[in-house]
């Protein structure tokens, strides 16, 4: 059977869809920066670190708490503009608004050329489910980044 990427990204939209995460959030670094994907991986996982740590602390990372998120790392379609997507959810709503808080603040002041961050509601009638996925098609990228993600399979 031939790969099918239409299919495959079909999948993805509607599994990521059942997650029911409830934000969806564009991070950009500035445009034409000379960032290797290892210097953009270190960055955001001191990103997602840093939100984890502020929601959790020391102690509830330390029993394995952290933010659910899905993560994805994209180039662009000029393939030079690296920066990421990703959807979250938190515990409950109060929860939600304090990783937007923490997220924007540290994105804009603590990430080396960073140059913007977006954070929607992600509600069902945005269709946004497949968009991590929408450069899927390029033999260099994989997009989704498993090693960022955290995803419950307690539910």
């Amino acid at each position: 059977m031939a790969y099918n990427r239409r299919e495959t990204i079909k999948a993805m939209s509607k599994w990521q869809s059942e997650q029911k995460y409830t934000h969806f959030v564009t991070a950009t670094f500035q445009y034409g920066n000379n960032l290797t994907d290892d210097q953009v991986l270190k960055t955001l996982r001191f990103f997602f670190n840093a939100i984890d740590l502020n929601i959790y602390k020391r102690k509830g990372i330390n029993k394995g708490k952290r933010v659910e998120r899905m993560v994805y790392l994209e180039r662009g379609r000029g393939r030079d503009n690296l920066h990421t997507h990703f959807f979250f959810k938190g515990t409950d709503e109060n929860q939600a608004k304090q990783i937007c808080q923490i997220a924007t603040e540290l994105w804009q002041n603590k990430i080396h050329k960073s140059h913007s961050i977006k954070i929607l509601p992600n509600t069902h009638k945005d269709n946004r489910n497949g968009y991590g996925m929408k450069e899927h098609y390029f033999a260099d990228d994989d997009n989704f980044v498993a090693e960022l993600s955290v995803i419950n399979t307690l539910q």
